[in-house]
């Protein structure tokens, strides 16, 4: 048989066989993610390190679903690149008669070399695209060989490559975070690096100058209710849900349609028939990936050759399946004959409201990245939404704000950088959108 005739696509659950304009629909749903490890005390684990998901591998499999979303990783780049546009300020601060907070910009010729040598606009990007995607950012801030009361300098690592210690018994915090790139791409018995962490909450900038360490890392994280190490990211319920496998199911259909396939039937397969006819067939252990694309590839074939010949026509075809204690099939096949015709639009109204699940676990409002995908939607046409929703989000993400400015608030305390005897104080100012009329005349473009 001409293996170009059959495709398989297991992750979206979809066979189709060319030949015969047919679509199997395998009852699978895209792999779930995996369990954040419940364990919490290091006495009855072998590692040194706490690891990310029971197999340690839930960062990897976060990305490989991102990378099979066709905008998903896209609209996560839109936040941080949103966030990180605003300019980095610094001054100090004083209040006026009125109660009002008052910031004045200074130039300190230290500050200023610092964040120079540091490049802190990619350091603030990596940052919040890091703490969107993952919900946990570390930064890492490296004393000076000479000054050993100075932080000289301040990068980020890649969160996927980090894994914490586990909690200290005594003070219930974690104590290092240890740093490789194989994090979950294979069994790590001794990572590349070892790291001091700082208290997230309380900082003894006395206890930290006198520390041997010749460097600190610092974890940047939204807490969330009952997780004492990886903290999760709100919208990872989306990539965990239907919703997700109905983004990639559709885009797989419309892709067999449109590469020269005359779609004549669909085919559904229960999930449950696949374990019938194959006992342990969900059993990683009985059936690896190949041995279950074999499997699906035998039975589309099988398809086929039923379908294939004129001598096949008027034939009766004996089919066996299961029932439930309730006399209902479980395990039936079912065959849909559909109109030659493909409709236009078909799938279109489905396809909008998978994306728009999508941007409401992302906390993104449609209008600030385009029309939503799948559907065609009209605005008044003054770009009157697009302002307010992109207003709106910088307002509603202040708090990453403050979140990347931390590693700095500590590096100033560290440092001890003053003007006129005050600490100096950091800010981010972002450009809002505003119509012409409440611009100036004289600061228009």
């Amino acid at each position: 048989m001409d293996p170009n005739n059959v495709y398989i696509n297991e992750d979206a659950g979809i066979i189709t066989i060319k030949n015969h304009g047919a679509i199997f629909a395998t009852g699978k749903t895209s792999p779930a993610l995996p369990q954040y490890d419940t364990l919490q005390r290091k006495e009855s684990s072998s590692k040194t390190y706490k690891p990310w998901g029971t197999s340690d591998d839930y960062p990897v499999v976060v990305e490989s679903k991102v990378r099979q979303h066709p905008f998903l990783q896209s609209v996560l780049n839109y936040k941080a690149d949103t966030m990180a546009g605003g300019e980095l300020q610094y001054g100090t601060e004083s209040i006026s008669e009125t109660g009002e907070t008052i910031f004045t910009r200074t130039s300190i010729t230290e500050v200023e070399e610092f964040l120079t040598r540091n490049n802190i606009e990619s350091f603030r990007l990596e940052v919040l695209r890091d703490l969107y995607k993952w919900n946990n950012a570390f930064v890492t801030m490296v004393r000076g060989a000479a000054d050993r009361n100075k932080i000289v300098q301040l990068f980020a690592l890649d969160a996927h490559e980090c894994r914490y210690s586990w909690q200290n018994n005594k003070t219930g915090l974690k104590d290092y975070v240890y740093v490789d790139a194989n994090f979950g791409r294979q069994s790590v018995s001794t990572p590349q690096k070892k790291i001091k962490l700082i208290d997230p909450y309380y900082w003894d900038y006395d206890a930290y100058r006198n520390d041997t360490a010749k460097q600190f890392a610092q974890p940047l994280y939204f807490a969330s209710s009952g997780e004492k190490y990886y903290q999760r990211a709100d919208w990872h319920s989306f990539i965990d849900s239907l919703w997700f496998d109905i983004v990639i199911k559709i885009a797989q259909f419309k892709s067999s349609v449109l590469d020269g396939m005359h779609l004549r039937l669909v085919v559904h397969i229960p999930d449950k028939w696949w374990e019938w006819k194959y006992p342990g067939f969900n059993d990683k252990k009985l059936y690896s990936p190949e041995a279950k694309k074999a499997v699906m590839q035998k039975e589309a074939d099988y398809f086929d050759q039923v379908l294939s010949g004129a001598d096949k026509a008027g034939k009766v075809l004996l089919a066996t399946f299961m029932s439930n204690n309730m006399g209902k099939p479980e395990t039936q096949w079912t065959v849909q004959v559909v109109d030659n015709k493909f409709p236009d639009g078909a799938y279109n109204e489905d396809s909008a409201e998978a994306s728009l699940m999508m941007l409401f676990a992302q906390r993104v409002h449609g209008a600030v990245i385009g029309n939503t995908p799948g559907k065609s939607q009209s605005s008044s046409g003054s770009g009157s939404d697009i302002r307010v929703a992109s207003n709106q989000f910088v307002l509603n993400n202040k708090v990453y704000d403050h979140k990347q400015l931390e590693p700095l608030r500590f590096i100033t305390m560290f440092n001890k950088w003053t003007a006129n005897d005050k600490l100096i104080k950091w800010r981010i100012v972002h450009q809002m959108i505003e119509t012409s009329n409440n611009i100036p005349p004289e600061k228009r473009p």
